[in-house]
């Protein structure tokens, strides 16, 4: 797919020309069906290879390849185009009709555990693994015409400096490193750049060091650091530097690799706090589509969207945040309202609302627009499937756009 802007509109431009917005939805995750409350009823309805020897949803079952003919007949009755971003089935089933996201990273990038692990993504192994693993997605991908684009990981920490006093984990793991790392020479480097000398770097974060060297070999910045603001400053400068790094390599190896497709990059978490500032011209210098997790209340950030969108000169598809259980009237009300709201901007090519399917635990319960068992919620679905069938007639008369001067 491309992107092409139309009397102020931008709009997704599919294989054949025709010009659609996505409106896609989100928790297609085939391992939600074998939560212990459902588990017996998805192997009774879909077969038992729906699970594998392991226990495990099983991607190569004919038991999955029956729950998405269901998914893809839901999804055309109610008026969506797309599989969402967060979509947990095999890629290869996705196609036709409906066109799909490929992320990158659908893990967490720090790892699932207690203590994240983050990679160096300044080291020449992390650059050639990531250029191994994506030249072969890509070339597998290329001749797809249902992927509209790659995505990168989900809301990575550009947007978290740190989780406290001190340094960011991303950061302090770098810091932390062995002396002949990347990115510890990365780290050493952007404090030679900030400070007068390596006494002032250690006093700013806390440590005693004299020389560089002694600085290098130090493997605890754990300490309180002794000059709040400039360690607050180098820490960000150096997670502006990870993402940097970050976004250049994959857009490089992309690029080369399936050079017409989109790039989106991550997944980020717009709100009243907005994005760092060093994340604008990365994304207008290396993605060609903004993929922003919106809160509720569309219409109250659209100024804020617009802003960014002057920033970055990239349209925007949008991810809803996961909801709560609500009042199903409400639900679909407020659904009709943020699509109309993203639809009228212009600059806003799609939507992707959170959720299809319930969550598998008992914390929010009604998320979904289907429960585990496969039952609609029929009088919120009414209110999306009108809403979908009126969104190409909003995106084609976008509102004016706010004054340049317009604030959040």
């Amino acid at each position: 797919m491309t992107l092409r802007e139309v009397n102020g509109a931008w709009w997704l431009a599919a294989p054949g020309g025709e010009l659609i917005v996505s409106l896609g939805l989100n928790q297609v995750e085939a391992p939600r069906l074998l939560a212990p409350a459902c588990r017996r009823h998805t192997l009774k309805r879909y077969g038992d290879d729906f699970a594998g020897a392991d226990g495990t949803w099983n991607p190569a079952g004919d038991g999955v390849r029956r729950w998405l003919a269901c998914v893809r007949r839901d999804l055309r009755q109610w008026g969506f185009n797309a599989f969402g971003y967060h979509t947990l089935a095999p890629r290869s089933q996705l196609g036709g009709e409906f066109h799909y996201l490929c992320r990158l990273w659908p893990d967490p990038l720090g790892g699932a555990g207690p203590e994240p692990a983050y990679p160096d993504v300044f080291a020449p192994e992390f650059a050639a693994a990531l250029e191994t693993r994506l030249a072969a997605l890509c070339a597998d991908l290329r001749p797809d015409g249902a992927c509209l684009g790659y995505a990168f990981a989900d809301q990575p920490p550009w947007q978290d400096p740190a989780p406290g006093p001190g340094l960011h984990p991303w950061v302090r793991q770098l810091a932390e490193a062995p002396e002949p790392s990347a990115g510890k020479r990365a780290w050493l480097g952007l404090l030679q750049a900030n400070h007068a000398g390596a006494a002032a770097a250690a006093g700013a974060h806390g440590l005693a060091a004299r020389t560089w060297e002694e600085l290098a070999a130090s493997r605890d910045w754990s300490r309180p650091p002794g000059d709040p603001l400039s360690a607050a400053a180098d820490n960000r400068a150096m997670l502006g530097l990870v993402a940097a790094r970050w976004y250049r390599l994959h857009a490089r190896i992309l690029r080369q690799a399936d050079p017409g497709r989109l790039i989106l990059g991550d997944k980020l978490r717009w709100g009243a706090g907005g994005l760092p500032g060093y994340l604008p011209p990365l994304l207008a210098e290396f993605t060609d589509l903004l993929c922003l997790e919106c809160e509720a209340d569309v219409a109250g950030q659209i100024d804020g969207l617009h802003l960014l969108h002057r920033r970055t000169g990239r349209p925007a598809l949008l991810v809803s945040a996961p909801g709560a259980a609500g009042d199903q009237r409400q639900l679909g009300q407020d659904y009709a309202g943020n699509l109309r709201a993203a639809m009228a901007a212009g600059f806003v090519v799609g939507w992707h609302h959170s959720g299809y399917l319930d969550a598998a635990d008992s914390a929010r319960p009604g998320s979904g627009l289907f429960d585990l068992f496969g039952n609609p919620r029929a009088e919120a679905l009414a209110w999306f499937g009108v809403a979908n069938r009126h969104a190409e007639i909003w995106h084609a008369r976008p509102a004016p756009q706010p004054p340049e001067n317009s604030r959040r």
